[in-house]
Parts: C-alpha cells; structure tokens; sequence
C-alpha cells in the first residue's frame, strides 16, 4: 500500500527532472543564422604596406561607409552581403548574394558568390560573435587576417 502512495511521487520527481533537462546545445548552423554580422575589428600579420605605412590594424583604415556593412547566413546555405546604411560608391548594388557551407569539421566556412569564392577559418563562434581567420599570399608573403564580427 505504501508503495502504490509512493510511486505517484516517484514518477512526478522523475518527469520534473526529465522536463527540466538542460537544452541541447545549438549547432553551428543555428549560431551562425538568424542575425545580421556586423565586422568590428580587423588586423593583420605581419604588417600590410600602404603608401609607405605598416598596418596591423586594417579595420581601424576603414571608412564608415564600410563599418556598417552586414552579412547574413541563412539556414538553407545561402549568403548576403549588405552594403548597410551607406555606400562608399553609390553605384554599388546593395546586397550581393550567394552561398555558404561548412566543411565537414565545422571549422572552416567556404562562401560563393558571382565574384569570388573565399574560406574562412573559424576560431571562435557563439551565438554573438565570431571570430575568422582568413589567409592571403601576395609576392611570395602570406598574411593572415583576423576578423572579429557580433551578431545583431
């Protein structure tokens, strides 16, 4: 008897703990979507020459009109590219669009657009920011480019 005024608890402790059970964690895909990026920081090394000047700091070299571009990806693979508020040229369509995917790891993103076809290393990504790495050779040196983006 006792046991049968016991059970009831039992199952209603048991279903609280089951019902209280932490979130799978998000993929990639999801921490990656639903938002717009927004680049905020921007360095390279070793140093880029400009016009007899060494720069680490690309970003801080960008315009405003460049600052608030965004990018977005979206769940189904495909990528935009938005100019934002303001355009640096006003003959600049204002988004260009393509696609994107990861590589089986999840540690690199490739992008295709109708002009070009990049990879980005990712170093960090939460459901905020991300952090890439992209490398460019150019006579014989290559660069790395760090690039910090938030999510909006």
């Amino acid at each position: 008897m006792k046991m049968l005024r016991i059970l009831p608890l039992f199952l209603a402790v048991t279903l609280a703990f089951v019902a209280c059970k932490k979130d799978d964690e998000p993929t990639k895909t999801e921490l990656l979507s639903g938002g717009k990026w927004t680049l905020t920081a921007l360095t390279v090394s070793p140093a880029f020459v400009s016009n007899g000047i060494s720069i680490t700091d690309v970003f801080a070299t960008y315009p405003a009109c460049l600052k608030d571009d965004f990018q977005t990806f979206a769940t189904d693979g495909t990528y935009t590219y938005d100019e934002g508020a303001t355009k640096c040229d006003p003959d600049d369509v204002q988004t260009e669009t393509g696609t994107w995917k990861f590589n089986a790891g999840e540690t690199e993103i490739s992008l295709t657009l109708p002009t070009y076809t990049d990879a980005w290393e990712i170093k960090n990504l939460t459901a905020t920011s991300m952090t890439s790495i992209y490398k460019f050779t150019d006579s014989g040196v290559t660069y790395t480019f760090t690039g910090t983006m938030v999510k909006k």
